[in-house]
Order: C-alpha cells, then structure tokens, then sequence
C-alpha cells in the first residue's frame, strides 16, 4: 500500500498521521535499491562464472579479459607423422586419418574464428556505448543490430546469436549484451528510448511531491536538456514506467 501512497487505507489500517506517513515513503525513496554496488570493486570474485569477458577501462583503455580461457587445442603431432609416412599405412588408415585431421583442422579454424568475433563484437560494443557502460542506463545510445554488423561486415544474425543470453562483466556487475542496444525515439537529439525513460523516471523522482509535474512540465524539462521529444511520447513512457499521472500523484499526497 506504501508503494502505491495509499495512505488512506494505511492510516486507518495502523492508525498514522498522514504527515508521518508522508516522512516515511519520502525516506524509502532517497535510499539507495542498489546498495551493493557500492561494493563492486571488491566483490568481483562473487560474481557469476556465467559471462564471456571481463570489460573494464584502465587509464582510458578498454581491457577486455576472456573468462573462458580455452587450452590451445592441437592435432596430435604423432598422428600428423604417422599421415605422412604413407608407406606404413593400409589404403583404409590413411583415408581415415587424413578425415579425422582434416575435420579436428576445421573445427579448431571455427572455435578461433568464433571466439575472434566474440571479441570484435563485444569491444565494439563497448567502444560505442562507453558512458554507458562507465554510467548506467542514462548515457545508452541508440543502436540497434544492423549497425554492429555492418561495422563487421557480417550478416545481422551473427552478431544476433552472437548477443543472445551472452553477458559481460563490468565494473557495473554483470550485463547482457542485449542491454547494449536500443531503439532511437523521434527527437532532435541522439538519444535512445532507454535512456528517455530513465531521464523522465529520474525528473518524477526529483519532482515536488506537492507540486508533481505535468507531461508538459517534463517536456519543457527534457526541452532544456536538449531533448525535443512530444508530450505524448512522454505520457507513453511514463505510462511504461507505471508512474500515474500528475493529478494522480497529487492526490496520492
């Protein structure tokens, strides 16, 4: 009930003020959700083993850390003389191992291709959505799958299934790659859908609980920021974010 400010219902409930009702759900929200992430630096080891890489910025410098690291995998020198030495070998061993080296060739060719483009993608990624990755979900840039592929020069469902329940390690925690990419709204500034949300959430939350702003009110806010966007978009995302209305607020208080 707190949740949703129906503090009516809490006041009859347990028989509190309004005003201390009011103190109580404007503590709740200056605290932090998040509180362990304060603690990131040194909880590293904690985390998931369930991640491809460990991304992170030293001096100004993407480092990207495999966290598989795969044991060099080789043909059999042994196998490789024995192919060669034709003589001591029935018609039938040799056509056998020459398939068997011929197919373990191909496959340790495919794991270094894939795991090369496992790597071209995700520092890609991360050089475009640096602030990002440094600062959270305000700083997302619009991208989308197309723009990473043509920069690669691979078809869309590669880097698709490339991004697909893939994660990477950050300073942030651990993150999917699909949250690296986002639709472009219709406004006069680079900005990513993601991103909007989190501005107009953020500008409620800062909002006079007395005095809570309207769509319009957003707007102009956005407006200054150099975002230019409609009030209906606004109303749109806000409605997406579950945040009620102005007037709805306001009698919440």
């Amino acid at each position: 009930m707190l949740g949703n400010s129906e503090f009516e219902k809490l006041s009859a409930k347990y028989g509190l003020s309004h005003e201390f009702l009011n103190g109580l759900f404007e503590e709740i929200k200056s605290l932090n959700p998040k509180p362990g992430e304060q603690f990131d630096d040194k909880n590293i080891g904690s985390y998931s083993n369930d991640y491809e890489a460990y991304v992170y910025f030293d001096n100004g410098k993407l480092v990207y850390q495999p966290n598989k690291v795969y044991k060099e995998i080789k043909i059999s020198e042994y196998y490789q003389k024995l192919l060669e030495d034709k003589s001591s070998l029935s018609r039938e061993v040799h056509d056998f191992l020459d398939t068997k080296i011929s197919n373990a060739s191909l496959l340790i060719k495919t794991i270094r291709e894939r795991n090369l483009m496992y790597e071209k993608t995700i520092k890609l990624l991360c050089e475009i959505q640096t602030k990002f990755l440094k600062h959270g979900n305000k700083y997302l840039k619009p991208l989308k799958l197309s723009d990473i592929s043509s920069k690669l020069n691979v078809h869309e469902s590669t880097i698709s299934r490339i991004t697909s329940n893939k994660y990477i390690l950050t300073k942030r925690g651990i993150i999917n790659l699909k949250e690296f990419f986002s639709n472009k709204i219709d406004s006069d500034n680079d900005a990513s859908s993601v991103s909007i949300r989190f501005l107009i959430e953020e500008i409620i939350e800062n909002e006079d609980s007395l005095n809570p702003l309207s769509d319009e009110n957003i707007k102009e806010i956005l407006k200054t920021k150099g975002i230019n966007i409609a009030r209906r978009t606004i109303a749109k995302y806000r409605n997406l974010l579950k945040i009620p209305s102005s007037s709805s607020r306001r009698k919440a208080q």
